[in-house]
């Protein structure tokens, strides 16, 4: 066998080491003596010493920091290995923005669950992907070594690394010729890592390296760009509504400009609402095919909860707790032992509680689904209605 995983894709790297090749220019498949090559090159045309006015001195050092950082990052083993060590981590370890609690295996589907911002030893999350050194299923702890809060892993697409590496680099549409042909080159080009290489995997790990650097804005702007290119993918489309709700959570935002803070919202609710159609209506094309069984397991409805999941957020976020409460009831119904569905269902029955309301405590409530959305509920299982565009 080859070094490449699937259909000629390598296995996944840190994005710290795709942010340092796009910083020197560098492909996948480039030498060391490459990546030596083009380092000489850009931080001879950039240091401080030679540059004429413009860029200014300082500007020309930052330059000259960072393609020397990037170059260590690539060459050295030590610098490797500790960049996979951070981000392994930090898949894992939650940090606040605003109110909201994230990780950067937000993006792949751990979720974190803190009952109270005061103590973060109660977490809980789904799954831990990327972490374990095979493809087809997320490390997980014995079940004695699990807080009681943790409920394990699931069959999903997003918590599953070969579902996600087969979505990331081969589902979706295409948009446009251009794009098109960028496909076909890296396909005709994938021994020297021309798929790692498209504009929009390596747009994928900019963006998590962005993600994983708090600049949340600069992530969903790259996402936003990936899903021009890429159509109906629905880790991307999940990802970007991820950097959508990140952006959104630091403090003020919400008072700043509370109509792009809702429009933002209500966008991060119609990407989840569209994954959830995808979802289903790709559980029902697997249906009936022979040698399928294992593509419907990971569609069945307990593949669709990380999802269902963050859009009770999101639908809490925007004040519409009635449909967030509908939501943790049917994960409820597809998994009893999640902890943290029982815990939310039981906090939005006293928010909803008729006493409250008398006494003022709950707002009006908002629309149940935001505009644009495709009408179908989430409260899975249900037989979706219609193709996807």
């Amino acid at each position: 066998m080859s070094q490449y995983s699937i259909f000629g894709a390598k296995l996944k790297e840190p994005p710290q080491l795709t942010h340092a090749r796009v910083i020197l220019s560098v492909g996948r498949d480039a030498s060391e003596a490459d990546i030596k090559t083009q380092y000489r090159k850009l931080a001879m045309a950039w240091h401080p010493d030679r540059h004429q006015g413009k860029p200014t001195q300082q500007e020309a050092t930052q330059r000259t920091e960072l393609y020397t950082g990037a170059y260590n990052l690539l060459v050295r083993s030590d610098k490797r290995q500790q960049a996979g060590d951070e981000f392994g981590k930090a898949l894992e370890h939650p940090f606040v923005v605003g109110e909201r609690v994230f990780c950067l295996g937000s993006l792949y589907g751990t979720r974190v669950f803190v009952p109270d911002l005061a103590d973060f030893q109660a977490i809980t999350d789904s799954g831990r992907m990327l972490t374990s050194g095979g493809h087809d299923e997320p490390a997980c702890p014995a079940p004695s070594a699990r807080p009681p809060a943790i409920h394990g892993s699931r069959h999903s697409i997003m918590e599953s690394q070969l579902a996600d590496d087969l979505e990331t680099f081969y589902a979706g549409n295409i948009v446009g010729r251009k794009n098109a042909a960028l496909l076909q080159d890296a396909f005709e080009n994938r021994a020297r890592g021309g798929l790692d290489d498209l504009v929009w995997i390596r747009g994928n790990d900019m963006a998590v390296a962005h993600f994983l650097n708090r600049e949340f804005r600069e992530a969903e702007r790259i996402f936003e760009d990936i899903n021009e290119r890429v159509a109906d993918n629905i880790i991307f489309m999940y990802r970007l509504g991820i950097c959508i709700e990140a952006a959104l959570a630091d403090a003020g935002n919400r008072t700043k400009d509370p109509t792009r803070w809702q429009q933002g919202m209500e966008k991060a609710i119609c990407l989840y609402l569209t994954c959830l159609d995808l979802l289903a209506l790709r559980r029902e094309s697997y249906r009936g095919e022979p040698g399928q069984e294992q593509e419907v397991a990971r569609h069945d409805p307990e593949s669709m909860l990380t999802v269902m999941m963050q859009l009770a957020d999101a639908h809490e976020q925007i004040g519409d707790k009635r449909r967030a409460r509908e939501l943790w009831l049917g994960i409820q119904k597809i998994d009893p032992s999640c902890y943290e569905a029982g815990v939310r269902v039981r906090r939005l029955a006293k928010d909803l509680s008729p006493w409250r309301r008398l006494l003022g405590l709950l707002g009006p409530a908002s629309p149940t689904s935001a505009p644009g959305g495709r009408g179908i509920s989430p409260l899975l299982p249900h037989k979706a209605a219609g193709g996807v565009p």
